[in-house]
């Protein structure tokens, strides 16, 4: 009986070894270069400002070398010429900065590419193709703001109430009264879903980009008589 116990034990010590050295192999195997998971690929961009002629691109996360291209809009509301590119590296690439090489819309889109052909010169597009996830090309629109407005809130009124600007501005409202407000689009009683801004704090700040001509009302939804006019021209 001992002698049978001890070779249930030799047997057993044996598996425990064989799987020891199985997950030696496979953290080793997880930690060698190339094998850990591929990111997926995602863009990240805000509304901005054009600053010596240059953008920035908050985020851009790829599983390959590539680029992130810039892209025109066109009359169709879509991806169009390129304006500029910057290089990125495999992985989350941060406040990337692209040069852009020419006149550009107030909406431009931020787009993954490919490093296909010879490394580390962009060729788009007879190499260099748009990154895809799931069949769709990874890309974020953003607006370029041209002006910037600034509308008060300040005893329980907009200040000033009326203002009328240019197509590709952008009104933010800043709320210097101790209660929230609201920058809600419509008229009380008939909201549009244009904007909203939810709750806006005494000091914070809310904004938006008009991109289309035309005459915008808009209220805070707690303040009756608290009321505003966007007159948008082209």
């Amino acid at each position: 009986m001992p002698k049978q116990m001890s070779k249930q034990m030799k047997i057993i010590a044996v598996l425990i070894a064989i799987f020891i050295v199985i997950g030696g192999v496979a953290v080793l195997y997880l930690r060698m270069p190339g094998t850990e998971k591929a990111p997926t690929p995602s863009v990240t961009v805000r509304d901005q400002f054009i600053e010596n002629g240059r953008i920035i691109i908050d985020e851009v996360v790829a599983n390959q070398s590539g680029w992130i291209v810039i892209h025109n809009n066109t009359a169709d509301d879509a991806p169009g010429p390129v304006v500029g590119h910057a290089a990125v590296e495999r992985g989350a690439n941060t406040n990337v900065s692209v040069q852009l090489d020419t006149e550009v819309a107030f909406k431009l889109w931020a787009m993954l590419h490919l490093d296909t052909g010879e490394e580390g010169v962009y060729e788009f597009p007879d190499a260099d193709p748009p990154v895809k996830v799931e069949g769709q090309i990874v890309v974020q629109p953003f607006n370029i703001i041209k002006t910037l407005v600034t509308v008060d809130m300040e005893n329980l009124e907009f200040v000033p109430e009326t203002i009328t600007i240019q197509v590709g501005t952008t009104v933010k409202w800043i709320n210097k009264d101790s209660v929230d407000h609201t920058v809600t689009s419509g008229t009380r009683g008939n909201p549009t879903d244009l904007f909203d801004s939810g709750d806006v704090g005494a000091g914070e700040t809310f904004q938006y980009t008009f991109t289309n001509a035309g005459t915008y009302d808009y209220y805070c939804k707690y303040h009756p008589g608290m009321e505003g006019v966007v007159n948008v021209e082209g």
